[in-house]
């Protein structure tokens, strides 16, 4: 179970960090290669207020938030701490 909440936080942190800089559906899709996992994380990132989403001419630029990029640093942390924890065992 553990191993799945890791999995879960870090596609979250890929998604944040593909919309760190705003980024359209498919740059997104490139960077953090969606499963149906990653797009349930991703819309639930949007009613969560860490992705915004605003019209950029006739397409759409998703946009991580102020709150979504302090998750996203979080999440990256942890990671790499779990990851020396491990990696001592």
């Amino acid at each position: 179970m553990r191993s799945k909440i890791k999995s879960n936080d870090m596609v979250k942190a890929r998604i944040l960090k593909a919309c760190a800089n705003g980024a359209s559906g498919t740059s997104i899709s490139n960077k953090a290669s969606p499963n149906t996992m990653k797009v349930i994380s991703y819309l639930s990132l949007i009613d969560e207020g860490l992705i915004e989403v605003n019209s950029a001419g006739a397409g759409v630029v998703h946009q991580t938030t102020s709150k979504g990029l302090d998750l996203m640093e979080k999440l990256e942390r942890f990671h790499a701490e779990t990851n020396e924890l491990t990696s001592r065992i």
